[in-house]
């Protein structure tokens, strides 16, 4: 009585399906969105008010939901409930206007958020898909905190920055992607001596190099539940009062963003008019400008006439220009050589005098330096002389002087015979990449190696010049922007001989200044191809046992295949002309290319057409005889030749009749490529 059932599924009606979602992770005390889509896959559209219920797990609170046809979501506890009114309908085979959830974590942890459609006229044989659900990683974000050691210092003093960024302890994860920007108040830049120290992994650029006035990090972490990690680096500041010091927000790739950090370094007058000086860039480039900031800073209410100062530079530093005098500094500021003559550029040092300032004054004033030697030149307190009315110096500044290096490499190293290789130079920057200008080269071509074309004369922001066939490159005026890691250089050379063509740094001159030549290279040139010849023979019939065991008696066919191959490895393509087989006394030549059998030899049917004794097929290419052709030995058919037991294959464009390896799509006559070969068959007969 129980042995049947019956199933009814309805057809034509609603059938409703519902489908959660978010993006990325969601953060502690962060809003955190996710999307509901409701589908109706039925074949009838939907007749009454559909019903979203979603049921928040804990540690999500609900915010809002709303979507386009749908009555605004309201939250009894954690039962958020959204409804679509029945004149809404959604049609057949189609989705609803998705319903955006808006929630605010709680609590850092993994949270199951499950969500159920219903209503709509679906009956309930279609009620198996109407719900779904959606796993949530919530994390804490970063935290920052930063403060300055000491907070009060006399302007051009220094004081330690410090970031700490931790990672809560509630964390499921280690931080990762940790970045945040620290844009310092105007006046405050890191100091001569940075001292820079960083735990919190990634890349801090700026901020770790004299004269930067921001700090960025990037690409930091990880960082461990409950641990932290720090940045620090020594600063300087100009600017009088409280310089207020406030970063961006903090945030990792895999936790949001979280807070930023405030910290104030107090900056107070000096007692008495007192010079500092920084420079920036720094690094710079070899010959570049760097403006070299002289500071005087002035409390009080006495005005202080007259006053002056005298700065030698490090050896290896020269004066270029004067680029500005703030109004502070009074009208009649006198500029002079240290040895208060005219001042030039190219003078070792520089004479201010005449400077004249009121009260609670800042005095500024700015030239260009350079340097023609890569190096480090320290200047400080011992290169300022000449004091007077009251000035005092508290100077401490650093200017770093990066070079390049030039290298070179041939590419193919290795070439056939009169084949180009590229010859290319790289100019790599100096740690810290500066800006470059004036760099130049000349390269003498080892014996035997010559230009093969005209290079592309703009090359690395200067001008290369080669004359084919010539022997000599010559590279002037490059530069790099600041910032650019390298450039190159590239000229096509080729060589006429085989050999091994060592070129040297010696074989490099006129480098620019602060270049190092560290141009090794070596290139190969060998002939090119890679042609091998390899003979078979084969008993293929005799007159008794026929093709079975064939033995070379009288009477015997013997078949005969020469092959010419041009080795995968070889640089450049053979072009064949002719080969040669002289046959041996004993050996008659079968005209017919016959294949023996069973019942006879003589007899046998050709291999391809009477009258054609020799078989040619290619491999290895895309020519025409990958499919064989067949050769007679009669009047224009001129591939072959027979001269008594002489045997000649012409290769190439013959005067007329069929061609062996004729000129074709992608060939010329007689071409052999690089990993292709020809194999010539033909009969022969014992007498």
């Amino acid at each position: 009585g129980n042995n049947s059932s019956t199933v009814v599924t309805p057809v034509n009606a609603p059938n409703l399906v519902v489908a959660k979602s978010h993006t990325g992770n969601f953060t502690v005390g962060v809003n955190g969105v996710y999307t509901i889509t409701v589908f109706n896959i039925g074949a009838q559209v939907t007749n009454a008010i559909v019903t979203v219920t979603d049921t928040l797990p804990a540690g999500l609170t609900f915010v809002s939901g709303s979507g386009t046809g749908w009555n605004a979501c309201t939250a009894v506890a954690q039962v958020v409930t959204c409804v679509r009114p029945a004149a809404n309908t959604i049609a057949a085979n189609t989705a609803a206007p998705p319903i955006t959830l808006t929630v605010t974590p709680t609590a850092a942890g993994t949270v199951i958020n499950n969500v159920s459609v219903a209503g709509g006229g679906e009956p309930a044989g279609n009620n198996g898909n109407n719900t779904d659900s959606d796993s949530t990683a919530v994390f804490f974000s970063p935290v920052i905190a930063k403060a300055f050691a000491p907070a009060s210092i006399v302007a051009g003093a220094t004081s330690v920055l410090t970031l700490t960024i931790s990672n809560p302890a509630g964390n499921a994860v280690s931080l990762a992607g940790v970045a945040v920007t620290d844009p310092f108040p105007a006046g405050m830049s890191v100091a001569a001596t940075p001292a820079f120290t960083n735990t919190c992994g990634g890349t801090v650029s700026p901020g770790q190099t004299q004269g930067n006035t921001s700090l960025t990090l990037t690409g930091g972490g990880p960082v461990a539940p409950g641990a932290s990690c720090q940045i620090q680096v020594t600063v300087t500041s100009v600017t009088i009062g409280a310089n207020i010091n406030t970063t961006g927000a903090v945030s990792s790739t895999n936790s949001g963003i979280g807070n930023t950090a405030t910290a104030t370094l107090t900056v107070t007058a000096p007692a008495s008019p007192t010079l500092t000086k920084s420079t920036s860039p720094d690094p710079v480039g070899v010959n570049q400008l760097a403006a070299l900031t002289f500071t005087i800073v002035k409390s009080g209410v006495v005005t202080n006439n007259d006053m002056e100062f005298i700065d030698t530079f490090p050896a290896g530093v020269v004066y270029q220009s004067t680029v500005s005098t703030a109004a502070a500094c009074g009208g009649g500021v006198v500029f002079q050589d240290h040895l208060s003559g005219v001042l030039a550029a190219g003078d070792l040092g520089i004479r201010v005098s005449n400077i004249d300032m009121g009260t609670n004054t800042t005095c500024t004033i700015v030239i260009n330096v350079s340097s023609a030697t890569p190096g480090t030149y320290t200047n400080n307190n011992a290169n300022i002389t000449g004091l007077l009315n009251g000035l005092t110096a508290n100077v401490n500044d650093t200017l770093t002087v990066r070079g390049t290096t030039l290298t070179k490499a041939f590419a193919p190293a290795t070439v056939a015979i009169g084949a180009s290789s590229n010859l290319n130079f790289t100019i790599t920057n100096g740690t810290g990449d500066p800006g470059q200008g004036g760099l130049a080269f000349a390269e003498t071509l080892p014996a035997g190696v010559v230009v093969a074309s005209a290079p592309v004369a703009a090359q690395c922001s200067g001008t290369v010049t080669a004359a084919v066939n010539g022997n000599t490159i010559t590279f002037a005026g490059g530069a790099m922007v600041l910032g650019q890691t390298n450039c190159n250089i590239v000229v096509a050379v080729k060589s006429n001989a085989a050999g091994t063509y060592n070129n040297l740094p010696a074989n490099v001159t006129g480098l620019s200044a602060g270049m190092t030549n560290n141009a090794t290279a070596t290139l190969t040139v060998v002939t090119g191809v890679a042609l091998t010849v390899n003979k078979t023979l084969l008993t293929v019939c005799d007159p008794f046992n026929f093709n079975v065991n064939p033995k070379s008696i009288p009477g015997a066919f013997v078949r005969y295949e020469i092959t010419i191959s041009n080795g995968a490895g070889a640089l450049t393509s053979a072009t064949l002309t002719t080969i040669g087989d002289a046959l041996d006394p004993n050996l008659n030549f079968d005209a017919d290319l016959r294949t023996g059998n069973a019942a006879a030899c003589a007899t046998s049917p050709p291999e391809g057409a009477a009258g054609n004794g020799f078989k040619l097929s290619c491999s290895g290419g895309t020519r025409a005889c990958n499919t064989p052709v067949f050769f007679s030995t009669v009047a224009g058919d001129d591939a072959m030749g027979i001269v008594g037991s002489a045997i000649t294959l012409t290769f190439g464009d013959g005067p007329a009749g069929a061609k062996a390896l004729p000129t074709e799509t992608g060939y010329t006559g007689g071409e052999l490529k690089p990993g292709e070969s020809v194999t010539i068959r033909f009969n022969t007969i014992v007498k």
